[in-house]
């Protein structure tokens, strides 16, 4: 049809015209949302200082299950070889030592002071992340 503006009838291609510019309008708001949500992205997140703590904590990671595979399979290794359902006790040379070497300190855990001075460096680690 004819959508000359001084005709009489209404144009059935104006409401398509309103619905394709509400589109475009709603499409470049997005747009517009988007390119803000990487450019915080890009300004905020992905900084050198982030990139170093995730870094740190992934060679954290690594190590940690490095240490308690290799530490399982030396215990493992050290375990007499038995048929009962349960091995022997393992001696504990740490226990014999500790008590006689180690000054107690009252009122702590145990009152050994490696459990304190481990307690603090990991408060220092955790908190140098943190912080």
């Amino acid at each position: 049809e004819n959508c000359h503006p001084n005709a009489k009838k209404r144009c059935p291609r104006k409401s398509h015209h309103h619905h394709h510019h509400r589109r475009r309008r709603l499409l470049l708001l997005l747009e517009s949302a988007l390119h803000s949500a990487l450019r915080y992205v890009r300004t905020s997140v992905l900084t050198k200082p982030n990139a170093q703590v995730s870094l740190s904590l992934l060679a954290w990671y690594v190590s940690y299950m490095i240490m308690g595979v290799v530490g399982g399979t030396v215990a493992y290794m050290h375990f007499p070889r038995t048929d009962l359902p349960y091995p022997n006790a393992l001696p504990d040379y740490g226990y014999d030592v500790v008590p006689y070497w180690c000054p107690e300190i009252p009122h702590a855990p145990h009152g050994n002071v490696q459990s304190c001075v481990l307690l603090g460096l990991y408060g220092m680690v955790l908190g140098g992340v943190i912080l």
